[in-house]
């Protein structure tokens, strides 16, 4: 992607999702606000923690550069969630990127190890998992020190889940480059859902 973000490509991706009927639960206004600040800085790594069907996933993968390498940890599941993400993974490599589910979950051990093994560091991280604030605060605290200098931590519910809230409410007390979105209720869903961008800023060591 050269120049400046194209936004067509965002709604032929939402297009795309309700074609192969893959759901969704992110408000569609706040999703826009979200990757137009992640295409800008043109990513080749992308990290999602809790995955789901896929939907979000696909969305961004928009916004990334040519032949990315693209990482969905997500729990092994034999739902229709499953085989919906499997559609999206399909079609991520058929875009030519390097996609890779992980049937494992966030918190378990060795995870973060595989991650690893995939990419040494991310230029976008995702967290949409479980969003209780233990979890939610251990997602960010094993999986955002793999992202650069500079790159983008997300995180979903920040207004619908009560423990997304008060771990995004602590963030906003540290000194760091933070933009939140509000925009209103998810279609099909009674709740604010809330999305938090953090820029990550590592500083001079020493």
């Amino acid at each position: 992607m050269l120049g400046s973000p194209d936004v067509r490509e965002f709604d032929r991706r939402l297009a795309w999702l309700k074609q192969h009927e893959v759901p969704i639960s992110q408000n569609p206004d706040e999703l826009r606000c979200a990757w137009l600040e992640v295409a800008k800085i043109q990513p080749r790594a992308f990290l999602e923690i809790g995955s789901l069907a896929g939907g979000s996933l696909f969305v961004y993968a928009g916004a990334l550069a040519p032949r990315s390498t693209i990482v969905a940890v997500d729990v092994r599941r034999s739902d229709d969630f499953a085989v919906q993400l499997h559609v999206v993974m399909d079609a991520l490599r058929r875009e030519r990127h390097h996609a890779t589910w992980l049937e494992m979950p966030s918190h378990g051990e060795g995870t973060v190890e595989a991650v690893r093994d995939i990419s040494r560091t991310f230029d976008v991280l995702h967290i949409d998992s479980n969003h209780h604030y233990n979890m939610v605060k251990g997602d960010f605290e094993r999986y955002s020190p793999l992202v650069r200098d500079g790159g983008i931590v997300l995180l979903h519910d920040i207004e619908g889940a009560p423990g997304a809230k008060l771990f995004w409410e602590e963030l906003k007390k540290q000194e760091m480059p933070i933009i939140s979105w509000a925009l209103g209720r998810t279609p099909g869903h009674d709740i604010l859902s809330g999305l938090g961008m953090v820029r990550i800023r590592r500083g001079a060591k020493g």
